[in-house]
């Protein structure tokens, strides 16, 4: 029975451990390159989390933490009931506003490099129409309120912006879980 290592049988120790050094210096070289290249994808996987992933879950961690407050401040702009009060909130809305459109510039061009999903995509998408729709119920609450009609501006709260809020912070959550 003829086995792998039969062309050896006559030949000299010298030859034979010539063959064997080379074997095993052959395999560590092969496993030394496999090394190299698993660690290479790894940095490269590491990479893509620190440098993509992880910025693009901060800009919508940023995204929900300002539609939540924008959310509240909303509401305490319709339950305030003097003016002298209503204008720090106003102010604040109008800072949470910017801090929004700071991480949406933010994501527009992390997203223009083309390291995205179609579903992280479809996400943002989401996002932009639910803020669009919900944009401007903000600014009717808030003009019914400062017009004095405090009941109108609640019931557009209750009834409409607040559900929007919500379904805004919904797709937000969506995005970061994906």
């Amino acid at each position: 029975m003829k086995t792998i290592f039969s062309w050896l049988q006559g030949t000299t120790i010298r030859a034979r451990m010539t063959a064997g050094f080379a074997s095993v210096l052959l395999l560590m070289v092969i496993l030394t390159a496999e090394g190299i290249r698993e660690v290479n994808l790894i940095d490269h996987s590491m990479k893509v989390i620190n440098d993509v992933n992880s910025v693009k879950q901060q800009y919508a961690v940023d995204f929900r933490g300002s539609v939540h407050d924008r959310a509240i401040a909303v509401r305490d702009a319709v339950l305030v009931d003097d003016e002298a009060s209503l204008e720090p909130i106003l102010a604040d809305i109008k800072r949470l506003e910017g801090d929004y459109r700071e991480a949406a510039a933010g994501m527009q061009d992390l997203f223009s490099r083309g390291d995205v999903t179609a579903d992280e995509r479809n996400a943002l998408a989401a996002i932009q129409e639910i803020k669009a729709t919900t944009m401007p119920l903000i600014d009717e609450v808030i003009e019914r309120r400062q017009a004095g009609d405090i009941t109108g501006a609640k019931q557009l709260l209750l009834n409409e912006a607040a559900p929007a809020f919500r379904t805004w912070l919904n797709d937000i959550n969506a995005f970061i879980t994906l």
